[in-house]
């Protein structure tokens, strides 16, 4: 259902959405920015985990608010100039974990909030699998394979070798098994 479809928390409150989804299905995909409908969802909807969409990333060429300029100065120490930490391989390396531990620290503060309403509750995280190939990829996806395992209950891999556009998708997929 979409926002146009459901009005979450326009015309019916959060909790009583919750409530019906809860009873329709299996799980619920929400998109949103508020942490407190994440909380009302883990309240008042019946589901037993939660999976963290790979679209939640920040790659090279999103994140350069004068905000988040500031925070990679103020709380990494880092130069706030994109052009100057993308000209050093150390710092763009740097810079690039950091940005895909914050997004996982990010996801690991919704998971505690969660959990004050639903236990045992389960978590995944999908991720590309190019940053499983290729670790250096890791730079355009902020995804940190390692950083997954160590931080969700499952990790799924995105394997869709004809959207990769991948010459030989049966050694492509026997690649990605063998990581």
């Amino acid at each position: 259902l979409s926002s146009g479809e459901i009005h979450l928390g326009r015309k019916e409150s959060v909790a009583d959405t919750a409530r019906v989804l809860g009873r329709m299905f299996e799980g619920i995909m929400f998109r949103g920015y508020r942490h407190e409908t994440v909380e009302d969802l883990a309240r008042y909807a019946d589901f037993d985990g939660v999976l963290f969409h790979d679209d939640g990333v920040l790659n090279d060429f999103e994140d350069s608010h004068p905000a988040a300029l500031n925070h990679y100065r103020d709380k990494w120490g880092l130069p706030p100039d994109l052009d100057r930490i993308r000209k050093n391989r150390d710092l763009f390396l740097k810079w690039s974990g950091l940005k895909s531990r914050f997004i996982t620290k990010f996801t690991r503060e919704i998971i505690q909030a969660m959990k004050e309403y639903r236990l045992p509750l389960k978590t995944a995280r999908n991720m590309f699998a190019r940053p499983l190939l290729y670790p250096e990829s890791h730079t355009w996806f902020s995804q940190i394979y390692a950083d997954f395992l160590d931080n969700y209950d499952l990790t799924a891999i995105m394997a869709m070798p004809y959207m990769e556009k991948v010459k030989h998708p049966k050694r492509w997929l026997k690649q990605l098994v063998l990581k």
